[in-house]
Formats: C-alpha cells, sequence, structure tokens
C-alpha cells in the first residue's frame, strides 16, 4: 500500500547519469555465460581490498574483520557474475522478447480501504 507523502524515487537530470551508452549489437560476444564450478582458492586480505575497491562494493562498515574477509571471499570467488560492461553481460541466444510500448493509456489503480492508524498517516 502507497501512504500519501511517501517518498518512492527521486528523478535524476541527466547531467546526473554516470554513463549512459547505445549498445552496440555488432560488438562479439565470445564470452562463455556458464563459468563452471566455483573453487575457492583463499585470497590475502590485499588482495580482497583491491578488489572490493576495483569493482566497487559498499560493504557494511559493522562487520567484524573475520565476516569482512569472508564476504569479500565469497564475493571474489564469484566475480564471474558481475559484470561491469554492457560487453560483460552475456545473452540467451534461443529466446527474444519483443516489448510493445503503450503510449496515451490511462494508468487505474482501484482504491482499496485502509485502516484506522494508516489512513491517518496518509491524510
Amino acid at each position: 500500500m502507497l501512504l500519501r507523502g511517501k517518498k518512492l524515487a527521486l528523478i535524476e537530470p541527466l547531467s546526473v547519469v554516470g554513463s549512459c551508452k547505445l549498445f552496440d549489437e555488432s560488438l562479439d560476444f565470445q564470452r562463455d555465460n556458464d563459468p563452471g564450478p566455483v573453487v575457492s582458492q583463499p585470497q590475502s586480505n590485499e588482495v580482497l581490498e583491491h578488489f572490493c575497491e576495483e569493482y566497487g562494493f559498499k560493504i557494511n562498515s559493522k562487520l567484524t574483520p573475520g565476516r569482512r574477509h569472508e564476504l569479500l571471499q565469497m564475493l571474489y570467488d564469484y566475480k564471474a557474475v558481475f559484470a561491469r560492461t554492457l560487453s560483460q553481460l552475456g545473452r540467451y541466444p534461443l529466446q527474444q522478447m519483443e516489448l510493445e510500448l503503450i503510449l496515451n493509456r490511462k494508468i487505474y489503480q482501484r482504491n482499496y480501504r485502509m485502516r484506522l492508524d494508516e489512513a491517518e498517516t496518509a491524510f
């Protein structure tokens, strides 16, 4: 249920967008989408911290050093699932989807009754 005045999103101006470019389908996608079984090889803290900075992970600072090391090790082991560019995403070749945009269509949602405490908050 959406309450009146509840902020859901923020529309940013185009000057804030970090990167936006057209996807080039002519690029050759030779990357194997199945990374295979993951074999964990323990890494040092220096390697894991460099990996964290390189990939831009934001990890809770309240984690204990041991838990942080475990989390970074797991992320490092599965780093093949993180795409940093569009060419790293890969594609599923056996199905194609077409999305049809419906313009100038009224959007309607039925109003539902609220509980009294929710109604007081919403108005």
